[in-house]
């Protein structure tokens, strides 16, 4: 049991550890980086994080999926002792603010994902799923963690709308600031 704790606990932390690059190559505006994190790199290593950050997410997701007692303890276990719940919350917010910006001014039909972007939406909201799944601590966490909202107002950084997506942007603020 011991075992399978620190080699998902270790799992996790390579997550956490990769999540706030993952946002940056993202969108850059979203967060700080240290120096050390702003290396530029070719698109051998983007592509090889990349990848990375998707197969740990996609075995963590997988692994929790399994309903059985040792992982209700374990999703239970890196809840409390990591972050992995928290950032893994982040990066889906920053990946949505990202598709959302890119499709604003598109109608739904011509909207269409590419495939690693459909990896990593599905990879990310089953690991936050099987992370809450069965455990009210996990539920009532993702419920307190805050996602910051991208800088770029979404459907604003195109000048090219004819005014529908700032009403649009408008509303929603309005509606939020009445919550």
């Amino acid at each position: 049991k011991e075992s399978a704790y620190a080699s998902y606990t270790f799992l996790a932390h390579l997550v956490i550890d990769l999540s706030p690059w993952f946002r940056y190559k993202r969108l850059p505006e979203t967060i700080e980086m240290r120096g050390c994190d702003r290396l530029e790199d070719g698109g051998f290593n983007y592509q090889l994080m990349q990848t990375g950050f998707l197969l740990v997410n996609d075995i963590l997701a997988s692994v929790l999926g399994v309903d059985s007692p040792l992982n209700e303890t374990l999703r239970l276990h890196l809840g409390q002792k990591t972050s992995i719940l928290q950032e893994t919350a982040k990066s889906l917010g920053i990946v949505l603010d990202d598709l959302a910006d890119k499709s604003a001014i598109r109608k739904a039909r011509d909207i269409h994902l590419r495939k690693d972007d459909q990896k990593l939406l599905i990879s990310l909201v089953r690991l936050v799923g099987n992370l809450c799944y069965k455990c009210r601590y996990n539920q009532d966490l993702l419920r307190t963690t805050m996602v910051p909202q991208s800088r770029i107002p979404v459907g604003l950084s195109d000048g090219n709308d004819d005014g529908d997506n700032m009403k649009v942007s408008s509303r929603s603020e309005e509606h939020t600031s009445e919550l």
